[in-house]
């Protein structure tokens, strides 16, 4: 979140098991991590956990669960959602992964446009669900020392939901002492009428590792769609066996909304 689209090129860990499954097996970590969200705009809680494992083999692999709940005026938040990933360096230099998830959520949102025609006497339903099975894929090129370009396609198995759009697109990221850059660029494929055709998804990010324990994050994200500019940013503080992170993301254009992000990290090398 503090990155903006997330700066999926250089994605680790946990964060490639959400985002970029291909860079699963250049961490070489076994990661633990728990997390707490907040999202004070729509009143709701998100929490849950994960395991990465790029140690035990060269196919390294991950897991998460996390769940939703919460409520507004518009209805309740709620479900949960349980990922597996996998990711394979066929050299050094590149890899590829896939990721699984299977989801069942219901999001309310006073301003959406209602997914079924409205009834008559009855209020609109301005809950978006989605219940199904669906992957994602990721292929990470490292040509040279410190520089990552990812190809990625998101939720490829359709599903008529505005919860899981089919996004493609590319991310490119470079890091060296302590400091990282990347961007992304995505096409939201979405074809719930609230769009009328593909709709760009991009932003980016840049972190600087203070003393090698205290990484400082700053990003922007743009949603065409939506028509939505959102700045974010984060701290945390990392060291050898645990990590502590905090992320903020402020959308800027039309209605005001805040999300924020917690988690805890725990590494066995």
């Amino acid at each position: 979140m503090a990155l903006g689209t997330g700066a999926i090129a250089s994605a680790a860990a946990s964060q490639a098991l959400a985002d970029n499954p291909a860079n699963l097996p250049f961490s070489r970590q076994y990661q633990v991590e728990s997390f707490l969200a907040y999202d004070p705009t729509f009143r709701s809680f998100g929490w849950g956990g994960s395991v990465t494992d790029a140690v035990t083999s060269r196919l390294a692999a991950g897991a998460s669960m996390r769940s939703l709940f919460g409520g507004n005026d518009a209805g309740e938040n709620k479900g949960w959602e349980g990922r597996v990933a996998l990711g394979f360096p066929i050299v050094d230099q590149l890899s590829i992964g896939i990721a699984g998830r299977y989801a069942n959520f219901s999001l309310s949102d006073t301003r959406a446009l209602p997914e079924q025609p409205p009834v008559e006497g009855a209020p609109p339903d301005q809950t978006f669900k989605f219940k199904g099975f669906t992957m994602d894929t990721a292929l990470t090129l490292r040509p040279v020392p410190g520089l990552s370009l990812s190809g990625l396609a998101y939720n490829v198995i359709k599903q008529e939901s505005p919860l899981a759009p089919l996004l493609v697109g590319g991310s490119l990221a470079f890091g060296s002492a302590g400091l990282t850059l990347g961007g992304d660029v995505l096409v939201d494929l979405n074809r719930h009428a609230y769009f009328d055709g593909g709709k760009i998804l991009a932003g980016g990010g840049l972190e600087y590792l203070v003393g090698g324990a205290l990484p400082l994050r700053m990003g922007y994200r743009f949603d065409q769609g939506r028509e939505q500019h959102a700045v974010t940013g984060g701290i945390g503080y990392v060291e050898e066996r645990f990590g502590a992170l905090i992320s903020v993301r402020q959308i800027l254009s039309g209605e005001s909304e805040t999300s924020l992000f917690f988690a805890a990290q725990f590494f066995v090398q």
